[in-house]
């Protein structure tokens, strides 16, 4: 038996002092048992259970529970209490050399053990290891006790609204048609005590509709949540945090910011979810630096974290990347191997005339070392097609079938989305959206230049004019203006791109650098219908398109909220006379341009709808629509809605239902007149 004489004879002694170098002798035992991890265990807890006997050996009893918590992490918890009597047995009955070392090994522990407590629903032990805390802090380091006494200020706050939380619960166990009651005790749970586990328990069908679909969801903690949920938590959490108290608000902020950052780490796709993410994380975390100290703490994480997405896949990102390489670096040496082993065909002697190329079974053919595809005719822009690789000399290379069988590649029929009713187009900062048009349809409108045209007109090329310059081949000026235009499409694109779109004028901007794109892709379209687009022309803009467009309507949308808050305020500014008309006028006039406002802010999100989801109108060949457009959808018709304040009067109801009619969705917004109802 293992120390079975030695442990006996330790044990007959009166006196502490031999079982601290016992301790020490099984925790030397201890560190070399690596192998048989439950003899190791063993060994360390009774290094531990002799160690904390005597102060001489508080240091072997302290270092057992390093070790084991190292090795075995699912008792860490339990290891880290342990390990804090024998700190706190160094720090008050060690060497005076050790107090300031060992004190802030035992603050740390402390302060570790404690936040564990208070995040594992136990906030009156969490109280007590502050408590312990702040005493060992204003020994060792003074800077840290306010800190301490806030977070044990929010422990024992916890520890009174569970107090209340579970009396409620009782209360609606005995009663449960009391909604008030259970409404209250799930707040509380949720909002104060972060315990929707707790909350879900409580949840009724005559419950409001926020509760009953979010209190489940927020149960799950972050496990198994799709991303849209985790968006609306966020959300839900960032509107509870406005009706909390300090440390219900704390803790609301908190559990929107996590969820922010797990929908952020999960969604990769910069489009309109990943825009309302970003906004609402800025604003959280603004709210969380008003808080104070001590409240800065997360103090309500979830059970799956953004980090630990990112850390799940750069692992799994670095693992393809690996195997990626391995995949290259065979398949160089297989190619390297197989070249090494054929001969290359020697050239006719005496000549330095080029073998022609072999004629391909169906697909392109080379001709002087240039792919042209078997419709490529014999047109000045054929290029390499003729002798001796000069532009429009000799004669069309093999496979070349003359101009009637080539089919555009890029013309504006072939753009796939609509032509953009500028009208509606929001303009960047700065600019007049009230004059009811945009850059592009000003030049038209007036017959000047438009934006990318560069001195031309961007209609000169009619049907009549297109359908000869088809038959006839296209001018080298032409094609030369029609590449210069689409190069400038991919520079205002690339601006577009570049732009880091967080609020409604960075949006503004780059929509308008991406329509200005449209239109110069749609110009070198009818300058030269037979050029070849560039790789992932058309993909890329119709990816920014969706994107932005996206972005844009969630930017309106919220837009439109603020504007319609600004126009509840001045309802009660109007009244109705005797003779049914509203007034005074400059009541009405300010009501009217707020109103007007909302509406403008409607007309612009329609029209950047037509712009990025085509599908939505009813003008694209597109029979399915993607998943943004579907979201869309949703907002599509609604920015004009409003629904009457809660605290409204019987008679102030009445008048805001004649002022704005019901509607779907809501009251329809629109404006008075002084004059009538």
């Amino acid at each position: 038996m293992l120390f079975g004489p030695e442990a006996a004879r330790v044990a007959a002694t009166p006196g502490t002092l031999d079982d601290a170098a016992f301790a020490e002798k099984v925790l030397n035992v201890a560190r070399t048992a690596d192998k048989t991890p439950g003899l190791q265990a063993m060994l360390c807890l009774k290094a531990y259970e002799y160690g904390i006997r005597h102060v001489t050996g508080a240091t072997a009893a302290g270092e057992a529970m390093k070790l084991l918590g190292a090795k075995n992490p699912r008792r860490l918890a339990g290891c880290q209490e342990k390990l804090i009597a024998a700190l706190d047995m160094r720090f008050r009955q060690g060497p005076a050399g050790e107090k300031s070392t060992v004190g802030r090994e035992l603050l740390d522990v402390l302060l570790t053990v404690a936040e564990r407590k208070l995040r594992g629903h136990k906030p009156d032990e969490a109280e007590d290891l502050f408590r312990q805390a702040a005493g060992v802090a204003g020994l060792i380091d003074r800077s840290q006790v306010a800190r301490i006494h806030a977070r044990m200020r929010i422990a024992a706050h916890r520890e009174q609204a569970g107090r209340r939380a579970a009396a409620l619960a009782e209360a609606v166990a005995k009663d449960p048609g009391d909604a008030r009651k259970r409404n209250d005790a799930v707040l509380l749970y949720v909002v104060d005590l972060d315990h929707a586990g707790e909350a879900a328990k409580l949840v009724a069908a005559d419950m409001d509709e926020r509760l009953r679909t979010y209190v489940p969801l927020a149960a799950q903690n972050g496990r198994d949540v799709s991303e849209a949920s985790l968006l609306e938590l966020a959300d839900w959490y960032r509107d509870l945090s406005g009706r909390a108290g300090p440390v219900g608000r704390a803790t609301a902020l908190h559990k929107a910011k996590n969820y922010c950052e797990l929908y952020l780490a999960m969604h990769e796709s910069v489009d309109a979810g990943q825009l309302k993410a970003k906004m609402i994380l800025g604003d959280v975390q603004g709210e969380i630096g008003k808080l104070g100290l001590g409240y800065e703490t997360d103090l309500a994480p979830l059970a799956l974290s953004g980090e630990q997405v990112k850390a799940a896949k750069a692992k799994e990102k670095a693992a393809e990347a690996k195997k990626l390489a391995a995949a290259k670096a065979a398949a160089k040496a297989a190619a390297k191997k197989s070249s090494s082993s054929k001969k290359k065909p020697a050239g006719p002697k005496g000549t330095s005339k080029k073998p022609a190329a072999p004629k391909g079974e169906a697909g392109d053919v080379t001709w002087q070392g240039v792919s042209a595809s078997p419709g490529a005719g014999k047109t000045p822009t054929a290029g390499k097609g003729s002798a001796g690789g000069k532009p429009g000399a000799g004669k069309a290379g093999p496979g070349d079938k003359g101009p009637a069988e080539r089919k555009p590649l890029f013309s504006p029929e072939g753009i796939n989305v609509p032509a953009v009713d500028a009208a509606s187009s929001p303009r960047p900062q700065g600019q007049d959206n009230a004059t009811g048009a945009s850059r592009l349809e000003d030049s038209q409108a007036q017959g000047r230049d438009a934006p990318g045209t560069h001195g031309r007109d961007a209609r000169a090329t009619s049907a009549a004019g297109r359908a000869t310059l088809e038959g006839a081949g296209v001018a080298p000026e032409a094609a030369a203006q029609a590449a210069a235009e689409a190069k400038r499409g991919r520079e205002q694109l690339k601006k577009a791109n570049a732009i880091g779109v967080l609020n409604l004028p960075q949006w503004q901007q780059a929509w308008w650098l991406t329509l200005e794109a449209k239109a110069c892709y749609e110009r070198a379209a009818g300058l030269d219908p037979q050029r070849a687009p560039a790789p992932g022309e058309l993909a890329a803009l119709n990816s920014a398109l969706e994107r932005l467009g996206g972005m844009g309507v969630e930017l309106l949308r919220l837009e439109a909220g603020k504007q319609k808050a600004a126009v509840v305020p001045l309802l009660v500014t109007v009244r109705k006379d005797e003779q049914g008309h509203w007034g005074p006028p400059a009541a009405v006039a300010r009501l009217n341009a707020a109103v007007d406002a909302v509406l403008k802010t409607r007309d612009q999100m329609k029209g950047v709808q037509a712009a990025a989801f085509p599908e939505l109108q009813g003008r694209d060949a597109r029979a399915t629509p993607s998943a943004a457009a579907a979201a869309m959808a949703k907002t599509k018709g609604r920015a004009d809605r409003i629904d009457p304040p809660a605290n409204l009067s019987a008679a102030g109801r009445q008048a805001f239902g004649e002022l704005f009619p019901p509607a779907a969705g809501g009251h329809r917004l629109r404006p008075i007149g002084g004059g009538g109802g």
